[in-house]
């Protein structure tokens, strides 16, 4: 009796909290989309019950982090003497990321659809042969399911790669899905990074993609020449680092290995059905044009457009594709197991805001531009270097980017510095996936660990540290020519 009491108890919590999220989202639609002061005051009210009721469900260094920001934020707005509208103002500076948690995910909805996946299984299978094109396509494939997907393509693309009969590195396969990841940060118009800088920045998602998506490529550059360069210190044909994907778990991995290499065990290629992978290619990239179309004829933020079409899009593509009953589960899905599971996520990131708002209400960033008076000509330099050098060992101890990212986003005028807004949100973008890559506290890191069963330090720091300071140096050179 005991027991069934407590699993009613949570499913009538379970529901609160689904209708405060619901409530949530129509308050700041509404809010957006008419910009009346009453509806403000509504928002930050809501904000403050979601903090309330999600922190009963937090537990140790997020409930710990959220209480400081809540605690030390307040204290500088009390101090400060703001009005009751600066608190609703400050309260909810980042529920569009908190939009995102909510409806983002339904766009991967028909992704996770079987067809599509036996599809990519196969070719993973059959066809790709060497680790060159293993890596590639591998870090491709996670970076663009990553856009829709979010964290979650990482489970999906290690399924698929693992099945790999050739290629069984361990190094490879992590750093393929964990490079592949962290640049869809700096561009995909679902992740919180991107709804952070652009509604708080003033600047279009169609004014960074072109700039963002060159930088993705001289990250994959990169990430390749550093694979390729050491492959080519490695002994053995299919070892990196003496590592291999499956360990004595089911017997000796070097005779398992040996095995599957034997051209008699060798499973003959497969023809691959193309249809699905080209289903699977124009959905993810009409998925695109239909976000960025609206937000180019219309003047609405970005985060608002996403709301509406991840709830439709995916909705009518699964109806005319046959395929209702994978919405319906997906559907049920993300209401019932992964919004519970973002709780936690969501009041840290609402903190995170409200700590971050006050900070800018202090004007501590006003500061920013006398410290960098000593370089002249060259404060855009340095606060690039700077920035960069701060988000790098922020991540290594365990910091959430977001943290950051947001106290400089509120705090500093990067026409004060000598920057652009839209140089100012390439660099904040850059700096949060670049970081994101090393720190042993990032979700993808973690996951991946458990997933290969290796050490998370030495697979996010020893066998990401020189891409990330590679591409550290490199993007404020290529912000510099890109003259944005």
């Amino acid at each position: 009796m005991i027991h069934e009491s407590g699993e009613q108890m949570e499913a009538v919590g379970s529901r609160v909290d689904l209708g405060l999220l619901m409530l949530l989202a129509l308050v700041y639609i509404t809010s957006q989309l008419t910009e009346w002061v009453s509806f403000q005051v509504a928002l930050g009210v809501l904000v403050v019950l979601v903090i309330v009721k999600f922190l009963t469900v937090s537990r140790g260094i997020t409930l710990f982090l959220s209480l400081l920001f809540l605690v030390c934020g307040a204290a500088i707005l009390l101090h400060l003497h703001v009005p009751l509208i600066t608190w609703s103002k400050v309260l909810s500076l980042n529920v569009a990321i908190v939009m995102l948690f909510v409806f983002a995910p339904l766009f991967g909805i028909p992704v996770r659809s079987r067809r599509y996946a036996d599809a990519l299984q196969e070719m993973y299978r059959s066809h790709i042969r060497k680790k060159n094109s293993f890596f590639l396509g591998t870090q491709l494939l996670t970076h663009l399911l990553g856009v829709v997907l979010n964290i979650g393509t990482v489970s999906v693309v290690y399924d698929l790669a693992s099945v790999n009969p050739r290629v069984r590195s361990k190094r490879l396969l992590a750093a393929a899905l964990n490079r592949g990841y962290t640049t869809s940060l700096y561009w995909s118009p679902y992740f919180a990074a991107m709804a952070l800088v652009t509604s708080n920045l003033g600047v279009a998602w169609v004014q960074l993609f072109p700039y963002a998506i060159g930088f993705v490529w001289i990250s994959f550059t990169v990430s390749f020449l550093i694979e390729w360069a050491n492959a080519k210190r490695t002994v053995g044909e299919e070892a990196v680092e003496t590592e291999l994907l499956f360990d004595d778990r089911n017997g000796s991995a070097v005779e398992e290995l040996a095995t599957a290499a034997r051209p008699e065990t060798m499973r003959p290629p497969s023809p691959v059905s193309m249809r699905p992978i080209g289903h699977l290619a124009f959905y993810l990239l009409s998925a695109t044009v239909f976000v960025l179309l609206p937000e180019t004829f219309l003047s609405l933020p970005i985060v608002i457009i996403i709301c509406f079409v991840s709830v439709l899009y995916p909705l009518i593509w699964c109806r005319l594709t046959g395929s209702l009953a994978d919405y319906r589960e997906g559907l049920h899905r993300h209401v019932h197991v992964s919004l519970p599971g973002l709780r936690k996520e969501i009041v840290l990131f609402l903190a995170a805001g409200f700590f971050s708002g006050a900070i800018g209400q202090s004007q501590v960033g006003d500061y920013v531009p006398e410290l960098l008076a000593f370089f002249h000509g060259a404060a855009a330099v340095w606060f690039s270097v700077f920035t960069l050098l701060l988000a790098l060992i922020t991540a290594l101890l365990g910091i959430h980017p977001i943290i950051l990212m947001t106290i400089l986003i509120l705090g500093v005028n990067p026409a004060s510095i000598g920057m652009t807004p839209l140089h100012f949100a390439l660099l904040l973008l850059g700096s949060w996936g670049i970081s994101n890559t090393i720190s042993p506290a990032t979700a993808v890191n973690n996951l991946l660990s458990v997933f290969l069963q290796v050490d998370v330090f030495r697979l996010s720091i020893r066998w990401n540290l020189a891409y990330s300071l590679i591409l550290s140096a490199l993007l404020p050179i290529y912000l510099f020519f890109c003259q944005v």
